[in-house]
Order: C-alpha cells, then structure tokens, then sequence
C-alpha cells in the first residue's frame, strides 16, 4: 500500500537521524524493525476486517479501508509495539511526532490492536494501556488536538457530569448484586449479617448485652 511505503520512508529517515537527545541509527536496523512492523500491521489489518466483517453480517468494509488515517494509526501503533520489544530510547511519543499523527487518533486503534492481536505479552499490553492514559490525560487535550474538531463535528452533544455519574444509592445496589452474581456461594460477613440483623444497634448505641 503507498501509504505504508510513505510511512516507511518518513520512520526510517527519523530512525537513522541524529539529534540532540540521541544519535541516529544504521540503516538496516531501522529497516528490520520497519519489517517486523509491516508484518504485525498486515496480520491485525487482516484479523479486524475478518472480526467486522462476522459483526456487520457481511456488510462492505470498503469505507474502513479507504480511511488513510486508520491505517496511518494502526501502523503507527505496530510501530511502537516494535520499539518498545527491543527496548528502544525512541520512546511514545516519539513515533506519532515523527508521523505527525494526532495522539486521539493513536488512542483510537489501541483497544482494536489489543482486542485483534491475542500473540501481545503482559508487558506490552500495560505498556499500550500506559499510552492510553498518557493520552487521556494529557495529550489528547492540546489546544490543536483533532478532539476539538469531533465534538464540532457532533454538535457538541457531550454527556454531562450528572448523566456519567453514577448514585451512590445505585452503585451500591450494582455492587451488592455484582458481588452476589460472582460469588454466589460466598456467605455474607458476619459483622454485615449482624447489621442486617440489627445485632450491632446503631453507630450511636451499645452493644446489647447478653
């Protein structure tokens, strides 16, 4: 594909320049790392259109593929998991500054590589999951980031803080009934059949006697 090639070029010509943080390196390592790259892209490119193509019944995947920018951030992502396996010093954010690609939409092909990719080992899923919050929690949020531009291009129709807030009345029903689901042979504590039972009285009250 010619924007695989154009991203290629643009990592190699970066791999194996100087500057001030760190010397450049030879040629054929950047090469080989490309490669290994180009091949992880393939084999998730080719996972994700098999998993949407079961989901969406079929439908034309045609749109996905004709996006530059997905392919651009999910190379990019192929990338990094290349650097990071061999310890590389050119450490995130390095490989979407070269690209010149936006860290929202790095963040978006995150959770589609670890979802599609079942090979990745622990460390690299914690790694990818540090670079996602890394993103959230700060670079997402630059006065020139592409976030700006899709809540335009949603009407601005963000939830509020009421409507992501859950009750505490119901969070914590969810998580009794959570606990009952997972555990359900567990007995409950005996301090909390106590309260239930109203054996302990109140926090203002003494302990019965007898």
């Amino acid at each position: 594909m010619k924007i695989v090639k154009g991203i290629g070029e643009t990592f190699c010509q970066h791999y194996t320049q100087s500057t001030d943080e760190q010397p450049g390196s030879h040629m054929d390592f950047a090469v080989n790392r490309l490669k290994l790259a180009e091949i992880l892209y393939y084999k998730i490119l080719e996972t994700v259109m098999v998993q949407e193509t079961r989901r969406l019944h079929g439908m034309d995947m045609s749109v996905l593929l004709e996006q530059d920018i997905f392919h651009r951030s999910l190379m990019a992502c192929c990338l990094e998991i290349v650097l990071f396996a061999y310890s590389s010093p050119r450490t995130f954010p390095w490989i979407i500054d070269v690209l010149n690609l936006q860290p929202f939409y790095f963040y978006k092909v995150i959770e589609v590589v670890i979802r599609s990719e079942e090979g990745l080992s622990r460390d690299m899923v914690k790694h990818l999951n540090s670079i996602e919050e890394q993103i959230l929690e700060s670079l997402t949020w630059s006065h020139n980031s592409a976030l700006w531009e899709a809540l335009q291009a949603s009407s601005n129709k963000v939830p509020t803080c009421e409507e992501v807030i859950i009750p505490k009345t119901t969070l914590k029903w969810e998580m009794e009934e959570t606990y009952k689901d997972i555990f359900p042979m567990m007995p409950m504590s005996p301090i909390n059949a106590s309260k239930s039972e109203g054996k302990f009285g109140t926090d203002c009250g003494s302990l019965p006697k007898g």
